[in-house]
């Protein structure tokens, strides 16, 4: 398994794994948040993919400037966290969440 940062290339593939986590959503309600996902470096998302290329899960994450229970001003932010149920518990949304956390801290939050 390879987590990687989604790509515009991407996008399709993209917006059907946030249509699986976000189903009460239009296809073209997350298509829009996807292309300015894709087009900012504001909420970036990573794909977890096996070997084949196959998306086994994704998160996107953000930079809030409050949350509850923090007090600091940069504040690294999940927005959506997925895994596909045939692969969960494999390790899979801890090395999304890792890939996350790496980004937060490389903007000093």
């Amino acid at each position: 398994m390879k987590i990687r940062r989604v790509r515009p290339e991407d996008l399709d593939l993209y917006v059907q794994v946030r249509y699986e986590l976000w189903p009460d959503h239009t296809m073209d309600e997350l298509r829009t948040e996807a292309i300015d996902n894709l087009q900012g470096q504001e909420t970036p998302a990573f794909f977890a993919v096996d070997k084949g290329g196959q998306v086994l899960g994704f998160i996107e994450c953000s930079i809030h400037d409050s949350a509850p229970g923090c007090y600091t001003k940069k504040i690294g932010f999940v927005e959506g966290w997925y895994v596909k149920k045939e692969v969960q518990g494999k390790g899979i949304g801890r090395a999304l969440m890792e890939a996350a956390e790496d980004w937060a801290r490389s903007h000093a939050c």
